[in-house]
């Protein structure tokens, strides 16, 4: 059933991919995740369906505090995510369309506890983006739950794109809080802070990433690639200001014989480059490309060095700036 599927391809492309999955400690930690669980029975039992009826509210918070709550309700979100998908998978059930509709409205349960925070001023910017992404998980929801009852193709391709919006923005809050907080991850052992450590172990530095590069990506202009044994620059890729962009292999650099042509574009919700290839040519002459789009995820950015991998081979490459 084509609407099942796409259901299913959402599922897998959103939530999963975030790399949260935070937890608490502490009293804090315990009170909140008890009046979580009283909200959510409460909720359960109420034969209303206004969404307005459910909503989690909550007290000026500290920043403490507000921290605390992101971290209950990302981990919140995500799981009820997952049962969405685990249920889309059991089209066996008798009362399949109603269980994936129960499980949405409980997802609307916790988008409304997002809202439902008041953040401190100082983190008025994050929670601007929070606010964003709930309102795309609430229309992607909506639009499948449409697709799924009805069979509804073009609402099925719009609540893909809701979703997937709301996914760039709530993982973009999150990377942004993390960049001054330690947010409390998994059982509550580990924090935001201690995967910035292993991270760095294996070389990546994403809060650069947030720090040094703009909307734009106008700091990506340049030269890249790295220094031959002899101290002459080895160009890779040149990406230029009106956006188009050539690559080389290692020593071909500049002739123009040889090269890929087209243009670059940088999404800073997702910290990745899109590069798009329209022109291969070897020798002279025009060939097939064989990947006419490549996403690279900037894992660092920092003191004309860039570090990226493409997220379809997973191969990463380190360059530094040229001239």
């Amino acid at each position: 059933m084509k609407v099942k599927k796409a259901f299913l391809i959402c599922c897998i492309v959103v939530l999963p991919y975030v790399l949260t999955g935070c937890g608490f400690t502490g009293e804090i930690f315990k009170e909140v995740v008890n009046e979580v669980k009283e909200e959510m029975n409460s909720t359960e039992e109420q034969e209303s369906t206004d969404v307005q009826e459910q909503v989690f509210n909550t007290p000026p918070l500290d920043k403490e505090e507000y921290v605390e709550y992101i971290g209950l309700y990302q981990e919140q979100l995500k799981e009820e995510f997952f049962e969405l998908s685990r249920l889309l998978h059991d089209e066996s059930m008798d009362d399949y369309v109603q269980a994936n509709q129960n499980q949405i409205e409980k997802i609307t349960t916790i988008i409304n506890q997002y809202r439902a925070l008041h953040a401190p001023d100082d983190f008025y910017d994050v929670h601007f983006d929070y606010m964003v992404a709930m309102d795309y998980f609430e229309s992607g929801l909506q639009s499948f739950e449409q697709g799924l009852v009805n069979g509804d193709d073009r609402a099925i391709e719009e609540g893909l794109f809701d979703l997937e919006q709301g996914q760039n923005y709530w993982n973009y809050a999150f990377a942004v809080l993390g960049l001054t907080e330690a947010i409390p991850m998994g059982d509550g052992t580990i924090t935001s802070q201690d995967l910035k450590e292993l991270d760095q172990l294996a070389g990546m530095d994403r809060d650069s990433v947030l720090l040094n590069l703009s909307i734009t990506g106008e700091e990506l202009v340049g030269h890249w690639g790295f220094e031959n044994e002899d101290g002459s620059f080895n160009t890779s890729i040149i990406l230029h200001e009106d956006g188009k962009y050539e690559g080389y292999s290692n020593g071909v650099y500049p002739d123009d014989n040889n090269v890929m042509k087209g243009y670059w574009l940088y999404h800073h919700l997702t910290r990745t480059l899109h590069v798009y290839t329209d022109l291969m040519l070897e020798d002279g002459e025009s060939i097939p490309v064989p990947r006419p789009e490549m996403i690279m995820d900037v894992q660092l950015f920092k003191d004309d060095q860039i570090l990226m991998m493409d997220v379809e081979t997973l191969n990463s490459f380190f360059y530094t700036k040229g001239e």
